[in-house]
């Protein structure tokens, strides 16, 4: 109607209240209240009515109308430059305020700042927080901002650089014929750092560290004599702090040289089995230390005579060379001795003669001990130079075998024999009958008294005439005294005696 009038009143908590015209505030008694520059921290939230007045009574009251105030998107925090090593990862951040805002990452490549989106190497586009991962050096010197969008307003952060320094490389060499090594032999190690950004200022050798030089140098010593193999990381850390690393395996290639033998000290000539116990070698090649034989033997279990024909006491140094697949070497020694030969080897003199001989025997002197057997019944231990008799109560020859057995300073022994012959020595005797005769009675009879054995006889009459008959009679031509004498003969032995008829 014609009388209509309006109030507009607010409620900011404590219940609705009239709202008087001025301030914020217009058109607060007509049908559109209108305000201008409302505060978040007055007006958002409160609420609204009008209170529509006529002539009827009472009042009516509106719907209840309630005023949101949003914020405008401010930065709170913007993100911040990063440097990181290629394949590395980064986040960025930032922070905002306002009401109903959203965020969006954006990258600028060179062309200009366009969105990101999830996926590849980024997530978190659209939080307050961007991640990259493996990020490869293309990325470098691109920028990223966070954009954010709201209902009364789109802000954007300032925008932060990212930096990507290429990793540095690594390749392990060795000297000679790495990765593989003879035991024992020193083998430099360089880790060949390149590329990257800035000096190589770390370095870092990890594994079996025991057997290198050094452990924080581009380049190392490997040398150990223990056969295996060997792993190392060699680490580079340039002044960006940017890593690269390099394995290897390291063969250290060692066989194993071994022998055994049955060798003993011996005497004049040994005859040695040497057995190989080698192990990881393929070639062997024996040098026996013999002046007389200096070439090399590859029998891998050969067996040898050392021989010492010298005075003094020989030593061969036996030296077994193996040589592994790789070519490496390995050696084994072992040292025969033999000690010098003695011969015993003596003289008889006389080697024959009639009972008893008294014989001189002799051999070359220079042992430490001498034992003779006479092969009588008789043994002694004496010198190189002996005499003994020898005897022979028989009829028969007798053949004695001496036996010397002589010992060297150094244990070493010979034995050698010889004969000696002791021929019997007859015993003559004999009776005449008659002894005293008268003549023209002159024929004796003889008996030969003397012992069987293997003689003959020779008588002599002493009238000049003989006779080998055993026991003879003889018959004198005229009177006198004679002398009859009866001899009897062996090869090398005789004896005689005389009567007188």
């Amino acid at each position: 109607g014609d009388t209509i009038t309006y109030q507009w009143q607010e409620n900011s908590g404590a219940g609705f209240n009239d709202i008087p015209e001025g301030g914020a505030y217009t058109g607060t008694k007509t049908n559109t209240l209108t305000l201008t520059s409302p505060q978040v921290t007055t007006q958002n939230g409160n609420l609204y009515r009008v209170l529509v007045s006529g002539v009827c009574n009472p009042p009516m009251v509106s719907d209840i109308a309630q005023l949101t105030v949003n914020t405008f998107p401010a930065i709170i925090q913007h993100p911040q430059d990063e440097e990181l090593c290629e394949d590395g990862s980064v986040s960025f951040s930032a922070g905002a305020t306002g009401t109903g805002i959203t965020y969006h990452w954006q990258e600028d490549a060179g062309a200009g700042f366009v969105d990101i989106t999830d996926g590849g190497i980024y997530s978190g586009a659209t939080t307050q927080i961007l991640t990259l991962t493996d990020i490869p050096t293309t990325n470098n010197g691109y920028k990223y901002r966070l954009q954010v969008r709201g209902s009364c307003a789109t802000v954007s952060s300032s925008a932060a650089n990212l930096a990507v320094n290429a990793n540095p490389t690594a390749n392990i060499t060795g000297s000679g014929d790495f990765p593989i090594v003879c035991g024992g032999a020193p083998l430099t190690l360089n880790g060949n750092p390149a590329g990257g950004t800035g000096v190589y200022d770390k370095h870092a050798w990890t594994g079996d560290i025991f057997h290198l030089s050094s452990v924080n140098t581009e380049e190392t010593v490997f040398q150990t004599v223990a056969h295996g193999t060997y792993n190392y990381t060699y680490t580079v850390t340039d002044s960006k702090g940017c890593i690269a690393k390099s394995l290897t395996t390291i063969e250290n290639d060692r066989p194993d040289v071994r022998f055994i033998s049955d060798a003993r000290p011996s005497c004049g000539t040994v005859t040695v089995t040497f057995t190989n116990e080698s192990q990881r070698a393929v070639a062997y090649e024996w040098n026996m230390d013999d002046p007389a034989n200096p070439g090399k033997i590859t029998d891998e279990n050969p067996v040898y005579d050392f021989e010492n024909f010298t005075s003094t006491v020989a030593y061969f140094n036996v030296e077994l060379v193996g040589a592994s697949a790789n070519g490496c070497l390995d050696t084994a020694r072992q040292v025969v001795t033999v000690y010098p030969s003695i011969d015993a080897t003596f003289t008889i003199d006389p080697s024959e003669d009639c009972n008893p001989v008294i014989a001189t025997m002799e051999t070359t002197p220079g042992g430490s001990g001498y034992f003779w057997d006479f092969g009588d019944g008789n043994a002694e231990n004496g010198s190189h130079l002996m005499v003994h008799q020898f005897n022979n109560t028989g009829t028969d020859p007798v053949t004695y075998t001496v036996t010397l057995t002589t010992t060297s300073f150094y244990g070493c022994t010979d034995q050698q024999t010889a004969d000696i012959t002791v021929h019997p020595l007859p015993t003559v005797n004999f009776t005449a009958n008659p002894i005293i005769q008268k003549y023209p009675e002159a024929t004796v009879s003889f008996n030969n008294l003397t012992q069987s054995g293997s003689w003959t006889f020779r008588w002599q009459f002493g009238d000049g005439n003989t006779s080998t008959e055993t026991s003879p009679s003889h018959t004198y031509a005229e009177p006198g005294d004679y002398k009859v004498t009866l001899t009897a003969i062996t090869t090398l032995c005789s004896d005689s005696n005389t009567h007188e008829v």
